[in-house]
């Protein structure tokens, strides 16, 4: 049965008060616009109605914990099948294992199906069962020596077309990407799993991991990770053939390349690859298709040498050598030169952007990102259409020198439609003489949506995921609070990047959201859905300490 949770108070980001660049001069609608004498960003809407007496209220079913039987709760990744069950991968660190939880869903929100066998050394007890507390533990899908450094720290889950899960991660005892997959199921309705190593080349592969499945047939798995040993961000396709009589215990033969050689348009080759940061997680996204040859490959990373965040694209089945075409999304940074107006790329000084990207494709084609600005403290939002072949929002300088005028405009694109609409941002006086009267001058440049400014740390480790009309939501973590947030779009304006975005805390006193993976759950009809998140969360004990626990909680839709 669903109940509400009432959020006395809220606020929109970016606040007016946080606009620094042109790209953050349109990161909220008309709406939110209407809204900016207020004194403070205390709204009262209610389900995406305006003028309600209520505070903004989140309908939802159920909130539990599914696993405290020892410290566990790092890294889960969580996907829903067309019956709407429910899977987590994650991490337990004192068990130092990768596990695997299933849900059902029930009129008290999720029943999740327990793993209490006992005496098997594959579902080994890892911790203590309170006799107060409903313990339920996941099945162990791989587990290393309890002395080594353990398995599946970093982990990601994937679905195939048959609901079996497959989960790629980093065997920390071995230092290599490993992968796993399910072939069945047991009678107790645990699982049987496969398992490979993807990529044994250096000595710790397979970090910062995210993967995919593509719509081929059959599939092909592809992954992005980071090689720690030499710092370079590399991407994995692998059609899975594998001979197990004849493959068992060794690495499987897949295509693996670096997928930055430090060549980018427009500035000098260096020559060696870029190295990626330790810490910050590396994107993969494919485009929809029904062949590979059909398909786009896009990997999101943070180069630590130039402070920059990076998409790396190429054709799913392009040659082997084949580059990756470099872009530089966003290397804005929070400080402006001296006496420089507008502010442009070009006048500010680099600075750290493009930490922890979170990327999507929808049906459409359509590239959504999410990533941490560490500059400005921000968590930021991108859009890229294939079909278009462009970048939203996309800002324009124009110098027209018969109006004596520099107006700056900003292009967005409707997601839903594919439709773009451009607006003036502002318009300002004209102050370079130096072209003759009557010259007119185009610049463009990438801008992006400040989504939260909250400060250091928010965004971190952020999930992102789309609703039926194809409009983004992001799970993250309060880097000031360290509470847990979702933020989607409101819903009372067109879903076009620019529009406001709504960030709501979700309150809890065991909750941490360093940690989070947010998915939705088809219904029957696009309006009919629903969202999950998993998360680290903590538990006080008696003695007044905390430890780590898996949280899940499911929400109705967020609109109304």
């Amino acid at each position: 049965m669903s109940r509400v949770i009432r959020i006395s108070k809220f606020e929109f980001r970016p606040s007016t008060s946080e606009i620094r660049s042109p790209a953050s001069l349109f990161s909220f609608s008309a709406f939110a616009l209407s809204l900016s004498s207020l004194p403070l960003a205390l709204l009262t809407i209610a389900c995406g109605r305006s003028g309600g007496t209520d505070s903004f209220r989140i309908p939802f079913s159920a909130s539990a914990i599914v696993d405290n039987s020892s410290d566990a709760g790092i890294s889960p990744s969580l996907r829903f099948d067309a019956q709407r069950n429910a899977f987590i991968s994650y991490y337990d660190v004192k068990c130092k294992a990768l596990k695997l939880i299933q849900g059902v869903p029930s009129e008290a929100g999720y029943a999740w199906q327990p793993i209490v066998k006992t005496g098997d050394a594959n579902l080994l007890d890892c911790g203590p069962l309170e006799e107060n507390l409903a313990v339920i533990r996941g099945q162990i899908v791989d587990l290393g020596p309890r002395a080594g450094q353990g398995v599946g720290y970093f982990n990601w889950l994937l679905l195939d077309r048959d609901a079996r899960p497959h989960v790629v991660y980093y065997d920390g005892d071995n230092r290599q990407l490993k992968y796993a997959w399910a072939t069945g199921t047991n009678p107790d309705g645990t699982w049987e799993f496969k398992k490979v190593f993807l990529d044994s080349s250096g000595s710790a592969v397979g970090k910062w991991l995210t993967a995919a499945l593509d719509e081929a047939t059959p599939q092909n798995l592809h992954v992005a990770y980071v090689d720690s040993e030499f710092q370079k961000v590399k991407y994995l396709r692998w059609n899975r053939s594998w001979d197990e009589a004849a493959e068992k215990d060794r690495p499987v033969i897949a295509d693996i390349e670096l997928v930055d050689l430090g060549n980018v348009p427009g500035q000098e080759p260096t020559g060696k690859p870029l190295a990626a940061a330790e810490g910050s997680r590396v994107a993969v996204a494919i485009s929809p298709g029904k062949s590979v040859a059909d398909q786009d490959i896009y990997v999101l990373y943070y180069s630590s040498s130039d402070g920059d965040l990076r998409l790396a694209t190429r054709k799913a089945l392009s040659p082997r050598g084949t580059a990756f075409a470099i872009s530089i999304l966003d290397d804005l940074p929070k400080t402006k030169a001296s006496g420089s107006t507008p502010e442009l790329p070009g006048d500010l000084t680099p600075d750290n952007v493009g930490l922890w990207p979170a990327a999507i494709v929808d049906p459409n084609g359509i590239l959504h990102i999410a990533y941490v600005d560490d500059s400005n403290k921000d968590l930021k939002y991108l859009l890229y259409s294939s079909k278009l072949g462009k970048w939203f929002p996309r800002y324009q300088r124009v110098k027209n020198f018969d109006v004596s005028k520099i107006q700056v405009l900003v292009e967005l694109l409707d997601p839903e439609t594919v439709e773009t609409e451009t607006r003036v941002v502002s318009e300002q006086p004209l102050r370079d003489l130096s072209l003759s009267t009557g010259t007119t001058v185009l610049e463009e440049w990438v801008g992006e949506v400040v989504i939260d400014g909250s400060g250091a740390g928010t965004g971190v480790a952020a999930s992102i995921t789309l609703d039926p009309f194809n409009r983004a939501i992001l799970s993250y973590r309060d880097g000031t609070t360290g509470d847990l947030r979702i933020a989607f779009q409101d819903s009372l304006t067109p879903s076009v990047v620019g529009h406001s975005w709504i960030t709501v805390p979700l309150d809890d006193p065991r909750t941490v959201g360093m940690w989070s993976s947010v998915e939705v759950i088809a219904g029957e009809e696009p309006q009919d859905w629903a969202l999950g998140i998993s998360y680290q969360g903590f538990q006080l004990l008696e003695t007044g300490a905390r430890r780590h626990v898996l949280m899940f909680r499911y929400f109705d839709k967020l609109e109304a």
